[in-house]
C-alpha cells in the first residue's frame, strides 16, 4: 500500500505542476511532494532499517552423529585465513554426506557438556511485520521473514573431537598404520586401567554397572586424548 501511495503522490505532483487549470496548483503540488517524500522515506526505513518490523525467533535442537567412523568427531572446513569455520555435521546415522552450516548471517559456537549425546541447536532470527496493518502497508516490498541471524551451537561431550577436514584425512591415514593401532591399544588399556582402578579405590560403593559405565566413559576420553596427541 505504501508503494501505491508513493506512486499516487508522484502522479499528483506531476499533474499539478504540468497542467495549468488546477486551482492553487503549487500548493497542491507541494502537498503531493511532501506526501511522496514521506512515503519514500518510510519505504527506505522499512527496507533498510526494518521500520514497522519485529524479530521472531525459532529454535530447533537435534541429536548429532559423528562425521567419522569409529570415533566421535565434528568436522569443519576453514575459510579464508582460518578464523571462519563452516562446520559439517550429521543428524542421522544413515546420512552419507554431512550437512554444512548455512553461511549467510552465520554465528557458530562449540560448547563442552556433560551430556552423553552430542546435539546441535539452531536458532534463527527473522524480521517479520509487527501486525496486519504493517503487512498491509509494506507487504508489496516482499521483505517479510528476512533473516537477521542464524546461530549454530554444537554441544559436545568431552570425548568428542573437533577436527578440520584436513586433520580428519590425516587421522584416517594415521589410524591405518598397524604400529599406531597397537600403540594406541596398549596405551589406552594401560591408562584406562589406572584411572578406573583409582576411581574404584576412591569410591568402593560403585556397583558393577557403574564400573562398566565408567570404563566405557574413560575409554572414550583416553582414546580422544591419544588421537589428539597424534594429530599434534
Amino acid at each position: 500500500m505504501m508503494l501505491i501511495l508513493l506512486l499516487v503522490f508522484v502522479v499528483l505532483f506531476f499533474l499539478f505542476m504540468v497542467l495549468p487549470f488546477w486551482k492553487a496548483r503549487y500548493f497542491k503540488a507541494t502537498i503531493a511532494l511532501i506526501g511522496a517524500i514521506i512515503c519514500g522515506g518510510m519505504l527506505v526505513a522499512n527496507d533498510s532499517y526494518h521500520y514497522q518490523m519485529k524479530v521472531a525467533s525459532t529454535t530447533t535442537t537435534q541429536t548429532m552423529h559423528s562425521t567419522l567412523p569409529k570415533m566421535n568427531a565434528l568436522m569443519y572446513q576453514p575459510l579464508g585465513n582460518g578464523s571462519e569455520k563452516i562446520y559439517l555435521y550429521k543428524t542421522k546415522p544413515s546420512q552419507k554426506k554431512p550437512t554444512a552450516c548455512k553461511t549467510d548471517h552465520l554465528i557458530t559456537k562449540v560448547k563442552r557438556t556433560t551430556a552423553k549425546k552430542a546435539t546441535v541447536t539452531i536458532t534463527e532470527e527473522n524480521y517479520v511485520y509487527k501486525n496486519s496493518f504493517s503487512k498491509f502497508m509494506f507487504g508489496l516490498l516482499n521483505n517479510n521473514h528476512i533473516l537477521k541471524e542464524r546461530r549454530y551451537t554444537f554441544n559436545l561431550p568431552k570425548d568428542w573431537m573437533v577436527l578440520s577436514t584436513q586433520q580428519a584425512k590425516k587421522l584416517q591415514s594415521i589410524m591405518k598404520d598397524p604400529k599406531v593401532q597397537l600403540n594406541m591399544q596398549t596405551k589406552v588399556k594401560q591408562i584406562v586401567g589406572q584411572r578406573v582402578a583409582q576411581s574404584v579405590k576412591e569410591n568402593r560403593m560403585l556397583s558393577p554397572q557403574d564400573q562398566q559405565n565408567l570404563l566405557k566413559k574413560v575409554q572414550k576420553e583416553v582414546l580422544a586424548d591419544f588421537i589428539k596427541s597424534n594429530l599434534k
